[in-house]
Order: C-alpha cells, then structure tokens, then sequence
C-alpha cells in the first residue's frame, strides 16, 4: 500500500472512528482514575495509564495481511510502531502520527487506525495534563504469523 494511500485514508477513517466513537464517559470505579487515586507517585499513576491505554488499544488490533508476500507465503507482518498523539482530559485522541514507523506502510497505517479507533481512552492522570491535554508516544506491536489457510469452493476432494 502506498504511503499517498494511506494519507487519502487516514483523514476517511479519522472521520469514521469519530462518528462511531461514543462520548467519553467519566471513569468507571476501579479504573485508570481509580488507580492514579491508588498510586504513590506521578509515576506510578503514568506507569498505570499507560498499561490501561495500551490494553485498550490493543482491543482495537488489526493486524494487516503481507500482500506483496508470493501467495504460499501470506502472512501478517511483524514491526512495532511508536505513534504520538495528544490525549484530553477525557481519553479524546487528537492529531495522531506515527513518530517512529515500522519501515512497513500497512503497519504504520494499521497503528495509526487502532489508536483513533480505540477512543475515547483512559482519561489520563491529572499530573501529567497541561491546560488539559498530554502529547504521548505509545508503542504499537505487530507479531508475524502465517495467515490462516482460506476456504475455497472447490469442496472435498
């Protein structure tokens, strides 16, 4: 996939995650708010979120198909993207970019979907907001796996 591709995308898929994302909603008991309360440093509570984000986002995984691998060999590729954005008070990503890619267009491109895809976020912790908002650098992994075998309609031989 071309990188002009992908920047026609991102803008389309920016704007679908935001549609399709409801409204943040304050912190359930016992979530990432809960656990700054908990924590004994800044830290700590950054050290907190920053788990709870990741997992989020990682609910959010697209592993992209190799598809300039030969046909027998189609995999999902393996990179780890770093992807900076700006968090609000509430979990709102705001200007996503990859701030370190992975040297693979559809990585890149895939880290930079689950991170929109993924919000709102964990509201992050007081201490690290200025004029309530935090620019952060989350890394993103992909692990390399071969593509499960596609059905065909040949049926049984």
């Amino acid at each position: 996939m071309s990188v002009s591709l992908i920047a026609r995308l991102l803008p389309l898929a920016a704007l679908l995650a935001a549609c399709a994302a409801p409204e943040p909603q304050a912190a359930a008991p016992g979530g990432p708010a809960a656990a700054e309360a908990v924590a004994e440093s800044p830290e700590e509570a950054l050290r907190l979120w920053s788990r709870a984000a990741s997992d989020r986002i990682g609910e959010f995984r697209h592993d992209p198909r190799d598809m300039t691998a030969p046909e027998a060999s189609r995999g999902y590729p393996a990179g780890s993207v770093a992807v900076r954005f700006t968090i609000d008070r509430v979990g709102r990503v705001m200007a996503p970019e990859v701030a370190k890619g992975s040297g693979q267009a559809q990585l890149d491109g895939a880290a930079l979907i689950m991170v929109v895809a993924a919000q709102p976020l964990p509201p992050p912790p007081a201490s690290v907001l200025e004029n309530g908002r935090a620019t952060v650098v989350v890394p993103v992994h992909f692990s390399a796996r071969r593509a499960p075998p596609q059905p065909t309609m040949m049926g049984p031989r």
